[in-house]
């Protein structure tokens, strides 16, 4: 389970609810999920940022099943905004750390959980318009 005993810099979701619903019967069904981080100092080395995925038949409350999504990003600036696109539902998060403990997550700094869900979605027709080509 992560444990938060330690006193980290958040990660901050940025324009992104917790709840996001994108529609899988377009062509290219997306979402983009948005987080900032600032390090207010309490890691000294160059970071990385990671984010990782977890299925809904998955309880993002555990540490177990979550997979890293996309490339690490490698940084070290004080502030920096963390974009990915994503296409599958499922529980998403950033973590944050230096390069010697992005693999331990009690040793991150981690954005909340933000569950991507989808759905068919349908666009009502009006019958009285008449599109001419």
């Amino acid at each position: 389970m992560w444990v938060y005993d330690y006193v980290y810099p958040p990660v901050t979701l940025v324009d992104t609810p917790k709840d996001t619903l994108i529609c899988k019967n377009v062509s290219s069904p997306l979402t983009t999920l948005k987080a900032k981080f600032t390090n207010d100092g309490t890691f000294d080395d160059a970071l990385i940022a990671r984010w990782y995925r977890l299925d809904l038949s998955g309880n993002p409350s555990l540490d177990t099943g979550w997979t890293q999504v996309g490339s690490n990003i490698t940084f070290n600036h004080e502030k920096l905004n963390f974009a990915l696109t994503v296409t599958d539902a499922g529980y998403y998060r950033l973590a944050i750390a230096d390069q010697p403990h992005i693999d331990s997550y009690n040793c991150c700094s981690m954005s909340d959980v933000i569950k991507v869900a989808t759905k068919n979605c349908y666009i009502k027709v009006n019958p009285k318009i008449r599109i001419k080509f």
